[in-house]
């Protein structure tokens, strides 16, 4: 069963020092520690929320799902 949050935009900071809101809807955030109430891993951004977009919807990536997003990155790889 995956793991959905809802997150305040303002609470997750981003290596770029931005907030959540830089991040466009399908991109992938990967934590290494506790953040927003978010688990380490990686989690998909589904969709902003919010009268200003300012909460973020996000669910986290089974190890299934993890593995096959690595496959197909590798495999992309050989054909570049």
């Amino acid at each position: 069963m995956s793991h959905t949050v809802t997150v305040d935009c303002f609470d997750v900071e981003l290596d770029s020092g931005e907030n959540l809101k830089a991040l466009g809807e399908g991109n992938y955030l990967e934590l290494d520690q506790t953040v927003a109430g978010m688990s380490p891993g990686i989690w998909l951004l589904l969709a902003y929320e919010g009268e200003f977009g300012d909460w973020a919807r996000l669910r986290r990536l089974t190890r299934e799902e993890i593995a096959a997003r690595r496959r197909a990155e590798a495999f992309s790889r050989i054909y570049e």
